[in-house]
């Protein structure tokens, strides 16, 4: 099972540590009950929440997780969309990881009105305005993507992979995102069956998290925001499948049954 870090990393370009703290209903990447030792119990920082039902076809990933920080509650988080990132192979077309967008209560309220506009603004702008909530905190999550892999991938070639994305941002935060992804997942190597998270925050931090255990939170805002675009901008998104499950299921996905308000 997942180990517990004791503290997040902070160096000048992180945001101050945030203890996490989340009680381990199922295992979020096998759905298997947890083991009986007292460690595995309180060491997820991502955890999947029973929910019955599912509004489409969930590809395997929980319907609904929670996310939640020591100074704000437990944030659910619901399965928005689901896609496949591919990755041309000299001649062949690979799979590299399935993708699932997790969105909180405020999120899904700002993609389903977005979805009801022209979308001449796109819907990264809309989903990282602070949201005016009085149960929001500083910290608490907003959008989710959650990588499963399908094969081995080093830590180098997932940061190759978003160079262009990030082109012309400060290369100390580039370097930060390095950084931290190193530091998320000391190995080196996310192996076939893990499972990476991005996570963006309601001060438009960047959380990172490998195999449920989340250590690493990013103060740098447009990198953040140039992530997002990654995956919800259709002329750049890695995953065209996760766009088109979005469009397709939003508005089919109901608040009220998932969060309860």
């Amino acid at each position: 099972m997942f180990s517990r870090a004791s503290s997040l990393r902070a160096t000048a370009h992180l945001a101050l540590p945030v203890a996490f703290s989340l009680a381990v209903a199922t295992d979020y990447l096998t759905h298997k009950p947890p083991s009986d030792s007292a460690a595995s119990v309180a060491t997820q920082d991502i955890i999947a929440l029973p929910h019955n039902k599912q509004f489409f076809d969930s590809k395997g990933f929980p319907s609904k997780v929670s996310v939640s920080t020591l100074n704000s509650p437990k944030t659910p988080m619901a399965l928005a969309a689901t896609g496949m990132r591919r990755k041309n192979f000299y001649v062949a077309e690979v799979d590299v990881y399935q993708v699932g967008m997790y969105v909180s209560n405020e999120s899904l309220k700002a993609s389903k009105q977005w979805n009801k506009t022209d979308k001449s603004a796109t819907l990264t702008d809309a989903l990282i305005v602070p949201t005016r909530s009085f149960k929001t905190k500083p910290d608490s999550p907003k959008v989710m993507m959650s990588l499963k892999f399908v094969r081995n991938v080093s830590n180098d070639k997932i940061s190759e992979a978003f160079n262009e994305a990030f082109s012309g941002l400060n290369p100390e935060s580039i370097r930060e995102f390095k950084e931290g992804l190193n530091k998320a997942n000391a190995r080196g190597t996310i192996n076939k069956g893990e499972e990476l998270a991005f996570v963006w925050l309601e001060n438009q931090s960047l959380a990172i998290a490998h195999q449920g255990k989340l250590t690493e939170i990013l103060n740098a805002p447009d990198l953040a925001k140039r992530l997002l675009n990654v995956y919800l901008d259709p002329k750049r998104a890695v995953s065209p499948e996760l766009v088109n499950s979005l469009g397709a299921n939003i508005d089919i996905i109901d608040a009220q049954d998932l969060f309860g308000y």
